[in-house]
């Protein structure tokens, strides 16, 4: 018989950046319930792919709920993920719903998931500015890492100082350079992580996390830039913090470690 076409149409209630909107076509295995908080949450796996639907459901949810606390009020509907059985070798943050290859471990979960705030909701002005989406993402694994029994993120940031090689900290991570190193690992994840580390020794627990909540909260929808988080880092946390952004993101060579504010 006659083939009809079928149109689906969607829209989304949030601001998107238009690399964050996807589409999965596909045989999938399929959840759609809610996390421990409340929060919609649907998941979906390759038929031909082993993982497991209900943990991955899970730990999706729990992560959420996880990173709700240690971020600020989820910035969309719905969380959730899809694992695909494509041949690529990275995940992405496609919003409300990050695109898995193949597996999804919970490191990896808690990276695109915190995108949601870093790099979804508060998406950067300029492609220079990326550090400040995988900065925060990497230093989420440090944060669930810390809180999960596992190293702390002092003692992450401490091995990578010193494991880190002179070529390494070659590039600033707020001036990338080319589409060619604007990825590039340690400058972008592991440095940018080191940098948002930098700040909370700097500042301490109390206002880092009050910096971070603000920051989401503010911007949520919106774009940002570097300078748009450092005028927000030294405006809450009433310190001027130009020199430590300044060696951390703008400048080569290792730079000197921070200071760590006293415990009130």
């Amino acid at each position: 018989g006659e083939r009809r076409a079928m149109v689906h149409r969607w829209r989304s209630r949030q601001q998107m950046a238009g690399y964050l909107a996807m589409v999965a076509i596909g045989k999938f295995r399929v959840r759609d319930g809610r996390s421990p908080g409340g929060i919609r949450n649907i998941s979906a796996v390759d038929e031909s792919l082993l993982q497991d639907l209900d943990r991955f459901q899970t730990s999706t949810g729990e992560v959420t709920d996880w990173a709700v606390k240690t971020f600020g009020r989820y910035p969309f509907d719905s969380t959730g993920g899809i694992i695909d059985n494509v041949r690529v070798n990275y995940a992405l943050e496609t919003q409300n719903r990050p695109v898995y290859p193949g597996a999804a471990d919970v490191p990896l979960i808690v990276h695109e998931i915190a995108h949601m705030w870093f790099g979804d909701s508060v998406s950067v002005r300029r492609w220079q500015d990326i550090w400040l989406n995988e900065g925060f993402a990497t230093y989420a694994e440090w944060l669930w890492s810390e809180q999960h029994n596992g190293r702390t993120a002092d003692q992450i940031f401490q091995r990578s100082y010193r494991q880190a090689d002179a070529k390494s900290w070659k590039q600033r991570p707020a001036e990338p350079g080319g589409r060619k190193t604007l990825f590039s690992y340690f400058p972008t994840y592991t440095r940018g992580a080191m940098t948002v580390h930098a700040l909370r020794k700097t500042v301490g627990d109390r206002a880092f996390f009050r910096i971070v909540r603000s920051w989401t909260a503010q911007r949520a929808h919106g774009h940002a830039t570097t300078d748009d988080f450092v005028a927000h880092a030294e405006r809450v946390s009433k310190r001027n913090l130009d020199r430590l952004f300044r060696d951390w993101l703008f400048k080569t060579g290792r730079p000197p470690l921070p200071k760590a504010r006293p415990a009130k």
